[in-house]
């Protein structure tokens, strides 16, 4: 009984420190208003951040690190509070990422594929949720993950954008703190 005890206890700490461990510190401001913003001296005291402009634009680059479970290089623009990762695209990547940005909180609000162009929130007001869901997953259907997209995600209790970018060579997501 004992033994099971502490497997349980192992467990929960396990997935909890897992869990914790999801994403690095900085980047918790950029998902949640729980947090606030790293300042530029704390990038430029953090060990994961070096400065990386060539103008006098505040500009600090990070290492490869481990974001929504992909291998992604970013990129913080002091001046903008904007936050860039980009990472190498593969299906892989391009599932992961989303799921990601769906668990942090985000939902998808337009849609530029092709020639087309989707405003979620634009059809929500004409249309049922459930139609709405229809189109979109029809529209996305009709394009391979290797054609280039533009998605824009807004976590709705933060306020915070996400802008995605990607083709069959690179995802890019800038983060913005409206």
């Amino acid at each position: 009984m004992f033994l099971r005890q502490l497997s349980i206890l192992g467990l929960l700490i396990a997935s909890f420190s897992s869990h914790a461990a999801l994403h690095p510190n900085w980047f918790y401001p950029f998902i949640s208003d729980n947090f606030a913003p790293w300042s530029e001296r704390e990038f430029y005291q953090s060990q994961e951040w070096f400065e990386c402009s060539e103008s006098e634009q505040v500009l600090y680059c990070s290492d490869e690190v481990s974001l929504y479970s992909a291998k992604v290089f970013g990129q913080w623009d002091g001046e903008e509070n904007t936050l860039s990762i980009e990472g190498a695209f593969s299906l892989n990547a391009f599932n992961q990422m989303q799921l990601g940005l769906r668990a942090d909180g985000f939902q998808l609000i337009e849609i530029d594929l092709g020639t087309e162009n989707y405003k979620v929130t634009e059809q929500l007001t004409r249309k049922s949720a459930e139609q709405v869901d229809k189109e979109v997953l029809s529209l996305i259907g009709r394009y391979s993950a290797i054609y280039p997209r533009t998605l824009v995600w807004l976590n709705p209790e933060s306020n915070a954008l996400a802008t995605w970018q990607s083709d069959n060579k690179t995802i890019q997501i800038t983060f913005q703190n409206k």
